[in-house]
């Protein structure tokens, strides 16, 4: 994946999304709540710098990723994810191979929608400040949005992937 463009975005993603917990707290959103993974760390990395987004900017990046998710990363998602628990394929000597290898389709996919959403990010005027409590902010934006409860002081997500450096 050397070939894609610098985008602080996707480096941000892939450090936040390593930090304890936080890989399982977007699963947990993505499955309970079809919360959109690049869209919360979206969220978290807006605030992170120290931007707050308004519902309607929101919106208008899901509907500006949609179709590239929609048609591409779900479907790779919704095939790894069945061939991992298909209890047909257990007995087969390939599944992990090709669960790999699908997993790396996927994060390839991802990085696709990241570097749109970073893309569209750069397009916009967006005021940053240095105001406390932006990735919360942001996050509970999301969260309305999906008709889910707020975001927990204690969340995973809410940890800079800036202090892991």
């Amino acid at each position: 994946m050397q070939d894609i463009p610098e985008n602080p975005f996707w480096d941000y993603s892939l450090a936040h999304y390593a930090q304890p917990g936080v890989a399982q707290c977007c699963l947990d959103y993505q499955d309970q709540h079809k919360a959109n993974i690049n869209l919360l760390l979206f969220c978290c990395w807006l605030g992170s710098c120290g931007i707050h987004i308004e519902p309607e900017e929101l919106e208008q990046a899901k509907l500006h990723i949609s179709p590239w998710d929609c048609q591409v990363v779900q479907p790779i998602r919704k095939v790894r994810r069945f061939i991992a628990t298909s209890s047909w394929l257990q007995n087969a000597s390939f599944p992990s191979e090709l669960i790999g290898s699908l997993q790396h389709v996927e994060l390839m996919a991802e990085q696709v929608v990241q570097n749109d959403l970073f893309d569209w990010y750069s397009r916009k005027e967006f005021t940053k400040n240095n105001k406390l409590g932006l990735q919360a902010q942001n996050l509970n934006t999301y969260f309305l949005l999906l008709g889910c409860g707020s975001v927990s002081d204690n969340s995973p997500l809410l940890c800079s992937a800036r202090d892991s450096d």
